[in-house]
């Protein structure tokens, strides 16, 4: 359960982000149904398609030396 506080610092930050869209990127996050390790190397099934797929591919690269 969020405190109140927490509840309206993320309610603050959302509606900056509205403001602010220019500034701020719209990720997709793949929900996989099952992951796995083959060979050191995570892998993941979409929900209906047992299609194994790495998830090294789905990982967004990030930048700590940039500022927001």
């Amino acid at each position: 359960m969020m405190s109140e506080f927490e509840i309206k610092r993320a309610e603050k930050l959302k509606r900056e982000a509205l403001k602010n869209s220019a500034n701020h990127d719209l990720i997709r996050v793949p929900v996989f149904e099952r992951v796995y390790m083959k060979d050191g190397e995570l892998y993941g099934e979409f929900p209906g398609n047992p299609i194994p797929r790495k998830l090294s591919d789905y990982a967004a690269s990030v930048n700590n030396n940039e500022k927001d």
